[in-house]
């Protein structure tokens, strides 16, 4: 009798078997998703080369070129140097003071920077041309990058073998320029004035300031004539003449 009467209801209500909670979170074996096939991981690079592994390890210098430069610590705080490089393009001027810093460790100066300095604009209006297009302007930009290096607690001597480095290998449109600070004792000045007389006679301020002069034989000849009393006479005291005095009358 039970399953004559499923078979009726099952007749005249199909929907009544079928039936399922609505608020029930299992989903129906029919709106399962199906399992995806798995992708294989082939990534690609931008050169065929392929690294083959060696026996030899690399050596630490070329290793450390896929990081960042090492600095030493900076200990007494005793500022030797500034160092200014400017560049009109910023990834030589970047490449430039990575290579400074990495020279600068392996001789075990500290080192602090690199320090973005303000940039440099320099703007000029000119003319199109000198005769059609005389009426109608022109402008021109230029911008340049500086970056400022600090050296610390170095010994001079080592900082001259670190710059003069830096200028055997240095960079295309890379300008360096160096400030050094040296300590000196107290009154150091005073002996500049002795040691240029011993050196060079009482003819030194002159030849100091003809001692880079690109004639020699004609720095040599103004000299004589500065030196002749004839001249001399005419000369201030400040100069190197002598001191006249006026008589009274």
């Amino acid at each position: 009798m039970l399953g004559v009467l499923s078979i009726a209801a099952k007749r005249r209500s199909p929907f009544m078997l079928t039936c399922c909670r609505l608020n029930s979170t299992l989903r129906p074996a029919s709106q399962s998703k199906t399992s995806k096939p798995e992708i294989a991981y082939d990534p690609k690079v931008l050169t065929e080369h392929e690294n083959e592994p060696a026996d030899r390890p690399m050596p630490l210098n070329v290793e450390m070129n896929y990081y960042a430069p090492l600095k030493h610590k900076v200990k007494h705080g005793d500022l030797k140097a500034e160092i200014t490089l400017r560049c009109y393009d910023s990834r030589n001027l970047d490449f430039y003071c990575d290579f400074a810093l990495r020279a600068a460790y392996w001789l075990n100066i500290p080192v602090t920077g690199p320090k973005p300095l303000p940039v440099k604009r320099e703007r000029w209006t000119v003319i199109r041309a000198p005769f059609v297009h005389a009426k109608t302007k022109e402008n021109f930009q230029r911008l340049t990058k500086s970056r400022l290096l600090r050296v610390w607690d170095t010994n001079p001597e080592v900082i001259d073998v670190w710059l003069s480095f830096l200028k055997k290998h240095s960079s295309w449109g890379v300008g360096v320029k160096a400030h050094m600070y040296v300590n000196e004792a107290v009154g150091f000045g005073d002996k500049f004035d002795t040691v240029a007389d011993k050196s060079f006679g009482k003819g030194a301020g002159n030849a100091l300031n003809f001692a880079n002069h690109p004639n020699p034989a004609v720095a040599e000849r103004v000299l004589e004539l500065l030196n002749d009393p004839l001249i001399k006479r005419h000369l201030g005291p400040e100069i190197g003449g002598e001191k006249v005095e006026e008589k009274e009358q």
